[in-house]
């Protein structure tokens, strides 16, 4: 799942013509720009799974209490 910021990101990097930088450095700005979506992506679907196991486990244990 893409979000919309590493989307735009990535296009935005992709599509970009640096013609005052040299051909090394653009490969560096691409490589860590890429990085930096994919931890946030990575960090966003964390988030998701840890607040799914979070509501199951309080589901769980209120079915336990009553």
């Amino acid at each position: 799942m893409v979000s919309g910021l590493s989307h735009y990101l990535f296009c935005h990097v992709i599509g970009y013509s640096m013609g005052s930088i040299s051909q090394g450095m653009q490969a560096q700005i691409t490589k860590a720009v890429l990085s930096q979506a994919l931890l946030f992506m990575s960090k966003e679907q964390f988030e998701h799974w840890a607040l799914a196991i979070m509501i199951l486990i309080a589901r769980l244990q209120s079915k336990q209490i009553q």
